[in-house]
């Protein structure tokens, strides 16, 4: 069984990038799920907001995270040139 990435590892440091529609679809998902949230929450600041924003950003975050180590190569860090 062959495996199918959705994450190609960055250039150079330690990171992935998105290479198939669903991992663009999860990148696009960590940036849209908290600016909803956010606009849910309204314009009023407060102590309450901040942290249902924070939660919000988290659980954003971690499926991403959690799929990248998945379907993504392992990560290790890159140096400019070098080749896998």
């Amino acid at each position: 069984m062959t495996r199918h990435n959705w994450f190609a590892r960055t250039p150079r440091g330690r990171g992935w990038t998105p290479i198939t529609w669903q991992g663009w679809a999860l990148a696009l998902a960590l940036v849209v799920v908290p600016l909803a949230f956010g606009g849910a929450l309204g314009a009023t600041p407060s102590v309450l907001a901040g942290a249902a924003y924070g939660a919000a950003s988290a659980f954003a975050l971690l499926p991403l995270l959690w799929m990248a180590i998945l379907k993504g190569p392992a990560p290790r860090w890159r140096y400019v040139g070098q080749d896998d």
